[in-house]
């Protein structure tokens, strides 16, 4: 059994890799005339990892920047910083940017290694 564990908007890093993946295994079928093109070939699935990781990060970053509240403690008066986070299976959704561009690249080398 697998369980996705996210808070905040934190889903939204499945959403724009499924639709990068999906856009980018229509597209290489309609330019290429080839349904398999995208299953066959190294650069498909990595360009799609990357092309997500652009409005994860941008998202992410607007809505950690977005998340803060700053509070005043009534009695002691001391201010308090209060964040709603917004993660992916424990990673902040910022971070899965640069995280999903890594994991392209090592999906790139081990393709390449291998054959």
């Amino acid at each position: 059994m697998m369980f996705v564990v996210w808070s905040g908007h934190g889903y939204l890093v499945g959403v724009f890799t499924l639709a990068s993946c999906l856009g980018m295994e229509s597209a290489t079928a309609a330019f290429t005339g080839d349904d398999q093109y995208y299953h066959e070939h190294v650069w498909p699935l990595p360009a799609a990892l990357a092309i997500a990781a652009v409005p994860t990060w941008l998202v992410g970053r607007a809505l950690d920047r977005n998340s803060r509240r700053t509070l005043i403690d009534a009695e002691t008066g001391e201010t308090v910083i209060v964040r709603s986070g917004h993660t992916f299976l424990f990673i902040p959704m910022h971070l899965w940017g640069p995280l999903l561009v890594a994991i392209a690249a090592a999906f790139v080398g081990y393709r390449t290694i291998t054959g």
